[in-house]
Order: structure tokens, then C-alpha cells, then sequence
């Protein structure tokens, strides 16, 4: 209040002010807000543009992931050889996932075991992906994930990046946004 001093302004003033500026203000806005289209305007909206409130297929996957990067130690510039022993190194561990899980091991324990991907240590589990969700060197995996009927695993994937495992663990069909909730949106 020390500008209300500059001023010669009360305190007293200056409440007031700060009052009929938060009176107009809250007339102004009630009195100037945007009125909301008719409903059946929204759904004649809604209904044209069904495929901007049609959310995608989704599934979550479990993953072994074995880059051949990984088996390569701490070689900062990798010769061919080293690379010869990586890919050798990665198909025997891959061996052995496979043994494992033939054998009955539940996957997930296989992947925090084995898998060197980001999501190794929860069991390989991905959060629910779309077709096209991932970069570039996980195509072939996403391929082969929307390919899988849930609760199956696929072959062995080998790209240039290393070799996969995948599981589909869960479909979440595509599905269409309700009206109430599209209303918001629109």
C-alpha cells in the first residue's frame, strides 16, 4: 500500500477500487462469455468427424530385447570381429531365453533376467502402443506385436539393431470416443 501514500489514496480507497475493478471484471465475464453451440450442432460435428474421436488400437507387449551393442564391452571404436562376437554372443543368449521359456519359466522373470532393453527391469512390460508409437529400429517388433493374438510370443526377430522376443500381452481395440466425452474436444 506504500503507491496508495504516492497517491494520497486511503486505504480504505484502495479497497474499494480493488472491489468495483473485481465487480466489473466478474460482470464483464459473465456477461461477454462465449455461449456454448446447441447440442445438436455438436453432434452433427461429432458425427462428421468420427475418425478425430476414434482412438487407435492399442496393445502393451512384454519385450527381450538383445542389442548387439550390448554385448560389445566397453570398445569405444568396435572392429569387425568384435561385432562378429556380439551377434554370437546375443544369439546365444538368445538360445538360452528360449530354452528357458520351453521350459516353462514365465517370461517376464526370462526378460529381467536376460532382456537388455529400458524396460528390462519390469519384466520387458511396455505401456499400451499404437502402430507407429516407436522409433524406426522397433518397427519389426511393432510389426510382429499387431500381428499376435493376446497372450502369444512370436519367432525370434533378427534386425540390424539385434535380436527380440515379444509377447502380447494385452488388445485394446480401437474405439470410439462416447459423445459426452468428445463435447469438451469439441
Amino acid at each position: 500500500f506504500c503507491w496508495c501514500r504516492e497517491r494520497n489514496w486511503s486505504r480504505e480507497r484502495e479497497l474499494k477500487s480493488i472491489k468495483r475493478s473485481m465487480v466489473v471484471g466478474m460482470f464483464v465475464n459473465e456477461r461477454f462469455k462465449p455461449v456454448p453451440p446447441p447440442r445438436d450442432q455438436l453432434l452433427k460435428i461429432y458425427e462428421e468427424q468420427r475418425e478425430r474421436f476414434t482412438e487407435p488400437e492399442r496393445r502393451t507387449m512384454r519385450l527381450i530385447d538383445l542389442p548387439y551393442r550390448a554385448f560389445l564391452g566397453a570398445t569405444a571404436t568396435p572392429s569387425a570381429e568384435d561385432w562378429k562376437q556380439a551377434h554370437s554372443k546375443a544369439r546365444e543368449t538368445m538360445g538360452r531365453v528360449l530354452e528357458e521359456l520351453e521350459s516353462g519359466v514365465d517370461f517376464a522373470a526370462v526378460a529381467m533376467q536376460y532382456s537388455k532393453g529400458v524396460n528390462a527391469a519390469g519384466g520387458g512390460t511396455w505401456k499400451p502402443i499404437t502402430r507407429g508409437a516407436l522409433k524406426a529400429n522397433y518397427e519389426p517388433v511393432v510389426n510382429a506385436l499387431f500381428t499376435l493374438p493376446e497372450g502369444a510370443t512370436s519367432e525370434v526377430l533378427s534386425t540390424e539393431e539385434g535380436l527380440f522376443l515379444v509377447r502380447c500381452e494385452k488388445i485394446e481395440p480401437q474405439r470410439l470416443i462416447s459423445f459426452e466425452e468428445a463435447q469438451p474436444l469439441i
